[in-house]
């Protein structure tokens, strides 16, 4: 990777101009037991004990319990620390976020070049990662997977090297379902309304029905397949069927209710 095409850094924390304030691999008390750095790969264990693995994009990262996971958001939620799974829909303003603030997101790769320095190339438990910075932020890009991982923050490269492919001691990231309900009859019109969602891979409890407001509904969901169906009044809205895949937005082909 050039200095100029290294791709998907700084938003993923809202732009903040946060400083990481190193890059050694110190965890939350300080080391980082098992992992070891030789000649630019990261061997040993991937989950320290006693921390917890999430995955999203057939990779997991691991975090100690003090920490906090969130999902489709910009801004930190614990003081110890927090990872950031899947692009925000929005972006918020985040207040009062110290400069050593323990931060890692894990997105997928965006297509915008930025001015990179730094970068080196990583084996890390068997994957290929390109390390760099990019204004102050540290990163580690997976090629084979299209993500960027970001970190700021003196424990934040702690996390960084448990980076592995997804297992299934990992707690899956959820995904966002997104779509659209139309009335079409001699006029197209959104429907304001209830539209139910069952699964179709897994027994559990009935899913609570998502609010579609002028045509537009979405609803953050476990990754797996799902049966869509739209409600307005009498009119038969056809199912429509889609799989929303762990961190990331999955848009649900249009239902469209048949009117008179």
């Amino acid at each position: 990777m050039s200095r100029n095409m290294a791709r998907g850094a700084a938003a993923a924390i809202g732009g903040l101009a946060l400083v990481l304030t190193t890059c050694a691999a110190s965890g939350a008390n300080g080391t980082l037991t098992g992992i070891q750095a030789d000649g630019g790969r990261v061997t040993g264990t991937s989950i320290p004990h006693g921390w917890v693995a999430h995955s999203a994009y057939g990779l997991q990262l691991s975090v100690p319990k003090s920490w906090a996971v969130a999902y489709f958001r910009n801004c930190p939620v614990r003081d110890a620390g927090t990872l950031l799974i899947g692009t925000p829909a929005y972006y918020s303003f985040c207040t009062e976020i110290p400069a050593d603030a323990n931060i890692v997101t894990m997105q997928p790769e965006k297509s915008d070049a930025v001015d990179a320095s730094h970068v080196r190339h990583l084996v890390v438990h068997g994957l290929d990662v390109t390390s760099y910075s990019t204004g102050g932020i540290f990163n580690w890009a997976v090629p084979s997977k299209n993500v960027v991982l970001t970190a700021t923050g003196p424990g934040s490269s702690a996390v960084l090297h448990t980076l592995t492919v997804a297992t299934s001691q990992a707690l899956a990231a959820p995904g966002v379902l997104k779509g659209s309900e139309y009335l079409v009859a001699l006029v197209r019109t959104p429907v304001t309304g209830l539209v139910s969602v069952k699964r179709l891979d897994a027994h559990g409890p009935s899913l609570e029905a998502v609010h579609a407001y002028d045509g537009q509904f979405s609803d953050t969901l476990p990754p797996g397949r799902y049966l869509v169906t739209g409600q307005d009044g009498d009119a038969p809205c056809p199912p429509v069927r889609a799989s929303v895949l762990s961190g990331q937005t999955t848009d649900v082909p249009e239902i469209d209710c048949q009117g008179e």
